[in-house]
């Protein structure tokens, strides 16, 4: 228990850290831009690596790829509905932040050591189909919704976007080494080991550097109801996952504490191109990641 306290706190302080680095002119906002291609083409393939080598893949977890599709699905629905009759400002902001889930970024480095080697690969599992909502589909519907791009959605327009992320086609190389009980060799699993610890502390420093308080009353309800829309949203999948579905105890586990996954990383850029207030997008997402430095732990001890 220890243990899970420090491992919370220590990812809580840097938020912090880097805030206040920011604060003093140490860092500044447009750092959080680097460290973000750092994270993105990096640190987060490493981890994804390090956390599928060795894995022998159970057909029957690649279902776990359509939850993670199906979770952002309901939640882009969501986060439409209460933008309705809203500016498109406010339209960006809800579909952006209200499905995606920072999972590589926060969840693998941050849970791993709760959910162990089979939890961590349910998690790059449910990322798989995260990915392909909140990397691409997600800003791509928004966009047309929005209509600030004038580009038509297609599933071949999509594919091509997913296919210059390297986090999602290491994914797919991975679940693929996996299926068929491939490792990675020695000298590529050693150098991806000591480059994936460096993935949480960035993905801190980044949200960090991105964290903006100066919010008029109007924002912090915006805030709010999107931190409540996804807080109801993780509370039923926890209950579908670890009361209803087939999965294994470790399995189940695993999917619980993935639906306490805070904001996508990502989310607060893309906010920003889309027209969306970037400092609303980063205040609503740190508070996303205090509540599941809370509440990650806890069910990881409770359940």
């Amino acid at each position: 228990m220890e243990a899970i306290i420090l491992k919370a706190f220590s990812f809580f302080f840097m938020i912090i850290l880097a805030y206040a680095l920011k604060r003093k002119g140490i860092l500044k906002v447009e750092d959080s831009k680097a460290l973000a291609r750092i994270l993105m083409n990096i640190t987060l393939p490493a981890a994804i690596m390090t956390s599928f080598d060795g894995f022998v893949m159970d057909s029957s977890l690649l279902t776990i790829i359509l939850w993670g599709l199906l979770a952002n699905i309901v939640m882009l629905v969501a986060g439409i509905a209460l933008s309705r009759r809203k500016t498109n400002a406010d339209k960006a902001f809800y579909m952006i932040n209200c499905p995606s889930y920072n999972i590589g970024n926060f969840t693998i480095p941050f849970a791993s050591s709760f959910i162990g080697a089979t939890g961590t690969v349910v998690a790059c599992l449910f990322d798989a189909g995260n990915a392909i909502m909140c990397l691409g589909a997600t800003y791509m519907v928004t966009s047309l919704l929005l209509d600030t791009s004038g580009r038509k959605l297609t599933l071949l327009g999509m594919g091509k976007s997913l296919l210059h992320i390297p986090s999602f086609v290491i994914y797919v190389i991975m679940i693929i080494l996996s299926a068929l009980s491939i490792r990675l060799p020695n000298p590529v699993h050693a150098i991806v080991a000591n480059i994936a610890p460096a993935n949480g502390a960035l993905a801190m420093f980044m949200i960090g550097t991105m964290l903006e308080i100066n919010l008029d009353r109007k924002m912090f309800r915006s805030a709010a109801a999107v931190i409540i829309a996804r807080v109801m949203m993780a509370t039923l999948l926890s209950v579908i996952f670890f009361r209803l579905s087939p999965y294994p105890y470790e399995v189940r586990k695993g999917l619980v504490l993935v639906c306490w996954s805070p904001i996508s990383s990502i989310s607060a850029p893309y906010t920003e191109e889309l027209g969306g207030n970037a400092s609303l997008a980063s205040f609503t997402n740190s508070i996303a990641v205090i509540i599941s430095i809370l509440v990650i732990p806890t069910l990881s001890v409770v359940l």
